[in-house]
């Protein structure tokens, strides 16, 4: 919900409010709307050839998605650290913009993905025992 602002006219958006002050507020407003709107389309996640459950996928879009802004040595440590914590130990994981990949992995456990235009390989190598 949009926050507001009680008037005496009633309860207008916080929009509406800084556009009564200053119309360039307003169209600052739909700018970054845009700019977000467009970011989030940008986000759409390129998966190709995952043999991981929907669920997995899911929560491996949210999770990369979360760290892109880090560096690439951080985002593949935490999404490593979240994969192992949530589904056990040997998950390993890839994160740029330019690289090939070539290995071996569990049955249903791989995902190359791609947000944004950085891509992020992440597989179960194999339990160490």
């Amino acid at each position: 919900m949009a926050p507001t602002k009680r008037t005496s006219r009633g309860v207008i958006s916080m929009q509406q409010a800084a556009a009564a002050l200053n119309p360039d507020i307003l169209s600052s407003m739909e700018n970054a709307a845009t700019i977000i709107a467009e970011t989030r389309r940008k986000a759409d996640p390129e998966v190709n050839k995952s043999s991981m459950d929907a669920v997995m996928v899911t929560e491996a879009i949210r999770v990369v998605t979360e760290v892109l802004g880090r560096s690439r040595e951080e985002a593949a440590e935490t999404i490593k650290s979240f994969d192992d914590d949530k589904y056990g130990p040997s998950w390993q994981c890839v994160v740029g913009t330019a690289y090939d990949v070539a290995l071996s992995h569990e049955n249903s456990l791989f995902i190359p993905l791609i947000i944004n235009k950085t891509g992020a390989t992440i597989w179960r190598s194999g339990m160490i025992i």
